[in-house]
């Protein structure tokens, strides 16, 4: 269970799972095509377990676009994704 975070609050409670979007989510696609490539680098950022230069080579980005998405996520979602 403790390897499965949020997930669990998420599916089991819809207020929770709405707020999260509300916060996290609908900022960024407010952006249109570019929020949508942020959040997809987030979650590929995220699944390498923070790790930029394997998230640059396995979406074929430079390290610094890598960089620029997530800087991007943090100010319009108001998180820091070392700080979760």
């Amino acid at each position: 269970m403790d390897r499965l975070g949020l997930w669990p609050a998420v599916v089991a409670d819809r207020d929770v799972g709405d707020a999260l979007m509300r916060r996290i989510v609908a900022p960024l696609l407010a952006e249109g095509n570019a929020g949508v490539s942020v959040l997809e680098t987030v979650e590929r950022y995220v699944a390498n377990d923070l790790r930029l230069t394997v998230t640059a080579e396995e979406m074929f980005l430079h390290v610094n676009t890598v960089r620029y998405r997530i800087r991007r996520f943090e100010e319009l979602s108001g998180m820091r994704l070392r700080r979760v």
